[in-house]
């Protein structure tokens, strides 16, 4: 129905079993017509030193920012 809330599962996989992302999992709710949830932040940290990372952005009303960077880092993801 029109306005009924749509659920995505969005999966986070990573390739270096050293990076650690906090919180492990997001949850966004919206209805289509409506603004866009608000924009949340996950943590890459990594337990073996400086690592370079880069996120795959392959859906493409999901924005990562930034998509690409080396531990620690902030990122922040928006769902448009």
């Amino acid at each position: 129905a029109q306005g009924s809330p749509q659920f995505v599962n969005v999966t986070l996989t990573l390739s270096a079993a050293a990076l650690q992302v906090s919180p492990p999992d997001l949850s966004f709710s919206g209805r289509a017509g409506e603004s866009a949830p608000p924009a949340q932040s996950i943590t890459v940290q990594s337990s073996a030193g400086e690592i370079d990372w880069t996120a795959d952005e392959s859906i493409p009303w999901l924005t990562l920012s930034p998509a690409s960077g080396s531990t620690p880092a902030m990122v922040t993801i928006e769902v448009d």
